[in-house]
């Protein structure tokens, strides 16, 4: 049988990932936008506003209910639920797929939306804040090696 034909698609794991997704941007928002007066490295402080109007608590209502009941943040119980996600979906594509095969569809699925989504927050950062960055910074950023 063809592997393709093989292959299941859980519609609950696209909501799942979502949701997932959600609470990371959510967290994300809520932690730099409204309390982030600078960003190491990136933006030197301190900034002139934040993103997020602070001093309205009703963003930071679901932020307040997870950390009290769930002592977590939304990005980290969001990167949480990924990292179960993948556990999950992996564990059924090693069954599939060789390991090299598995490595190259991996690689050739991340590295160009990590392009272009590096590519994008460099444009959203020119033209928010006039910041520019050098290509060997760029490439820092999408293999994740970072010279402090």
């Amino acid at each position: 049988m063809d592997k393709k034909l093989q292959t299941r698609h859980y519609q609950f794991l696209d909501l799942f990932r979502l949701f997932a997704m959600l609470l990371v941007m959510w967290g994300h928002i809520i932690g730099a936008g409204a309390y982030a007066t600078e960003i190491f490295n990136v933006i030197q402080g301190p900034l002139d506003k934040p993103m997020v109007n602070a001093t309205g608590l009703l963003l930071l209502k679901p932020e307040q209910w997870l950390y009290n009941i769930f002592h977590t943040q939304a990005a980290v119980l969001g990167v949480v639920m990924f990292f179960m996600c993948t556990g999950y979906l992996v564990a059924g594509m090693l069954e599939r797929y060789k390991p090299s095969e598995f490595l190259v569809n991996r690689v050739l699925r991340i590295i160009p939306t990590l392009v272009v989504c590096t590519a994008i927050n460099g444009l959203i950062l020119f033209f928010s804040q006039g910041l520019t960055f050098s290509p060997a910074e760029y490439l820092s950023t999408i293999f994740m090696y970072y010279q402090w």
